[in-house]
């Protein structure tokens, strides 16, 4: 049988009985450590047991009333989609308004496209990653906007 002892950091250590009264170090920790002639702490055949005799007097006591729940805030729901954007006035395209900007998707299906220059934004709207229910980012730009209301060919 070993023994059974924490190391000065809470870590649990089970070493051979020959070891006993030695120096030893931490496999966790790496605290170095005297480990002691006899277990400091039970086994788990003792942590079992104290468990179930405890499990079986707490069903033998009378049940008092559960603490009380405290009230919980009311939370926002989750938005289920994306929220309404003002009408900004639409520019011819805004792909050239923007200059070199990194721009993002994020289509309705899920996931993420990007980083991508205005070319490449170009290819995916003809290529119809960008759709009219995607959102769109590009830097500069605080919030995520529809795709439709920036641009106007995909409405």
């Amino acid at each position: 049988m070993g023994i059974r002892f924490y190391c000065p950091n809470g870590h649990k250590l089970n070493v051979k009985e020959f070891q006993a009264g030695r120096r030893g170090i931490c496999p966790y920790c790496g605290a170095k450590i005297q480990i002691p002639t006899k277990s400091t702490r039970p086994g788990s055949k003792h942590t079992k047991a104290e468990k179930e005799a405890a499990i079986r007097t707490e069903n033998a006591m009378p049940a008092a009333a559960p603490p009380p729940v405290p009230a919980r805030q009311a939370e926002p729901p989750a938005p289920t989609s994306p929220p309404e954007i003002p009408e900004t006035p639409a520019v011819a395209d805004p792909l050239d308004e923007a200059g070199d900007v990194v721009w993002y998707v994020r289509p309705a299906g899920g996931g993420q496209f990007g980083p991508a220059t205005s070319d490449i934004m170009r290819n995916w709207i003809g290529e119809g990653r960008v759709s009219s229910d995607s959102l769109v980012w590009r830097e500069g730009w605080r919030d995520w906007r529809g795709a439709s209301d920036v641009f106007p060919t995909l409405r």
